[in-house]
């Protein structure tokens, strides 16, 4: 391998890590919105990154469960949760009614999950 290739790759690397790094940053500083734009709401991360299977650069699923007379327009709090993610991190977000936590499916989903929020 040429030097100058090599002293690119360590550059590249370098940025990676940094990226990852802060990332990690950038998604508690996430979900701090989330909890104060959404204080009823409890906030859990499940996924790979839950169970701590992810890769590096794994998305953060995000479950934002409200209660049932709060639930209201799912697809207007999902763009509302995603316009408040902070550039840098990949976030896919689901918004669950209480109730839908008695859904076999949802519980499935949500086995290993960590809660990160809870009023």
């Amino acid at each position: 391998m040429q030097r100058g290739s090599s002293d690119g790759l360590k550059r590249l690397l370098r940025s990676l890590r940094k990226r990852l790094r802060s990332s990690s940053s950038l998604f508690k500083i996430y979900v701090e919105r989330l909890a104060h734009v959404y204080p009823q709401a409890t906030i859990m991360l499940f996924g790979s990154r839950a169970r701590g299977d992810n890769l590096p650069y794994s998305d953060y699923d995000i479950a934002i469960v409200l209660p049932d007379h709060l639930c209201g327009d799912k697809l207007q709090k999902t763009i509302e949760a995603r316009s408040m993610k902070p550039r840098g991190i990949s976030v896919d977000i689901v918004i669950l009614c209480e109730s839908e936590l008695r859904d076999p499916i949802v519980r499935k989903m949500l086995e290993k999950s960590v809660v990160l929020y809870k009023p």
